[in-house]
């Protein structure tokens, strides 16, 4: 295993940091979050800007009408030929003068995107953090765990050596001694478990 990587939880497969980093800002919640708010925030600019166009609106009204023929002073009239009714309304409103609350959105429209950029930066600093201290830890788990993995074979060791050595009586070796060997095998081995885990 090279120095600088790691092993994805879910693949087994091997990443540098740098790879970490580069998925974390492409996929990562929080960033993709941020880069929409400031996609949302030059909607609004946008929007904002479009109030100095003119604006333009076409109704248009057709249906079907009696043919109403007649005296409308007698009150008498004939309702019994249908005929097409059309009518169309063309609108174009220009703002002229906005007493400074055109210029006021935009402005703040403006503030709002680079509020929302800042707040982007803001979001990947704190994701490329996240990702170097879980990466940096998970590294230091794996060191870790090789030196408590060789300590533990050691132990083993030494404990081997040590019954024999009892046994035998050969050396100055005591029951005590034997016993401090244990605990510490017992403690080194509930350390690698915890890193395991």
């Amino acid at each position: 295993m090279g120095a600088m990587e790691a092993v994805a939880a879910s693949s087994g497969q091997r990443l540098t940091l740098e790879q970490c980093l580069e998925r974390a800002l492409t996929y990562g919640p929080d960033v993709t979050e941020a880069q929409t708010e400031i996609r949302i925030a030059e909607s609004q600019l946008a929007q904002a800007k479009a109030g100095r166009l003119p604006h333009a609106t076409f109704t248009s009204i057709n249906g079907i009408v009696n043919g109403a023929t007649g005296n409308a002073v007698t009150g008498r009239t004939d309702n019994s030929d249908l005929g097409p009714f059309t009518r169309g309304e063309l609108e174009v409103i220009q703002p002229l003068y906005t007493f400074g609350r055109l210029s006021a959105e935009i402005l703040a429209a403006s503030r709002g995107v680079d509020a929302k950029r800042a707040a982007t930066q803001n979001a990947r600093e704190v994701t490329i953090a996240a990702v170097k201290q879980l990466y940096y830890n998970l590294l230091l788990s794996r060191q870790l765990k090789e030196l408590l993995d060789e300590v533990r074979e050691n132990l083993t060791k030494a404990l081997a050596t040590a019954e024999k050595r009892l046994e035998t009586g050969e050396g100055t070796i005591t029951q005590q001694e034997i016993l401090k060997l244990r605990i510490g095998l017992a403690s080194v081995t509930r350390e690698v478990y915890t890193l395991e885990r």
